[in-house]
């Protein structure tokens, strides 16, 4: 026994009085146009405002995306929308699902906006300060702090050398030390050892700190090429007496932050 396919032959549509395929021209356009009313606010809104429903006539929900949002967050922060959350996320299904999800590059990027937005709350500063103050996360940080320096001393003598400058200059850290010295302190360091930089020497100013204005930028007070190692009894001895010589190409850039007296 055969059957009648409920699929239109095809040219089906071209088959069809003109006067039928205007009133279906018409009706889509003025449903696009016009849009739906929403059978829940009763506002209408256009056909962007629905979700898709491929079982309904016209393809889309008879409630608004804003009234199902609505709905769908009431009932997850309702005490019956708690408890089944909690029985789905036991499921395994569930745990496969959201360790894939977070291992994906967009829940990734879900998770950093997340922890930012989190970041920027009165909640999480105070969260924070009663943190650290704890007993046993200081001495963590300690201990961190003080292996990193272990490994790394060039890193933080780096370091050292901004704070002691703007101390002595009475002027404060503005930015990051790369962004203040513009170099970094692999380049710091290469330009010691090349002139015979031991681990017991100091990092002296060529011109001294003291005979610039305070508000030199740092870049220029602490230039590679003001920067010289001195064994630690010269470095003292010299003071703030005497300047060792520059190259004129950098003595021309320093000399306009230089107090008078001094040139």
């Amino acid at each position: 026994m055969g059957y009648v396919s409920a699929r239109p032959p095809v040219g089906y549509i071209s088959l069809l009085p003109s006067s039928v395929i205007l009133y279906f021209a018409v009706f889509f356009i003025i449903f696009i146009v016009v849009g739906k009313v929403c059978s829940k606010c009763n506002v209408e809104k256009s056909v962007d405002g629905f979700h898709k429903d491929k079982w309904k006539k016209d393809g889309l929900r008879t409630v608004c995306k804003d009234c199902s949002n609505s709905y769908a967050v009431k009932y997850r922060n309702s005490e019956e929308g708690i408890k089944k959350m909690k029985e789905y996320n036991q499921t395994e299904d569930r745990k496969i699902s959201l360790k894939k999800y977070q291992q994906s590059d967009k829940g990734k990027e879900a998770q950093r906006r997340s922890t930012k937005k989190l970041r920027q709350t009165p909640e999480y500063e105070e969260y924070r300060h009663e943190y650290n103050r704890r007993d046993e996360v200081k001495e963590r940080n300690n201990k961190r702090v003080r292996e990193d320096r272990k490994n790394n001393p060039e890193k933080y003598k780096w370091r050292a050398l901004l704070k002691d400058a703007c101390g002595r200059m009475n002027t404060t850290k503005s930015a990051s030390t790369i962004e203040m010295l513009k170099y970094s302190a692999d380049e710091l360091f290469n330009h010691l050892y090349s002139l015979g930089y031991k681990d017991t020497d100091h990092i002296d100013h060529k011109i001294p700190l003291s005979w610039f204005h305070a508000d030199t930028p740092q870049h220029i007070v602490n230039h590679l090429s003001n920067l010289q190692p001195m064994d630690p009894f010269s470095n003292i001895s010299k003071g703030n007496c005497y300047a060792d010589r520059v190259d004129e190409e950098y003595y021309q850039t320093a000399s306009e932050y230089i107090i008078e007296e001094y040139l």
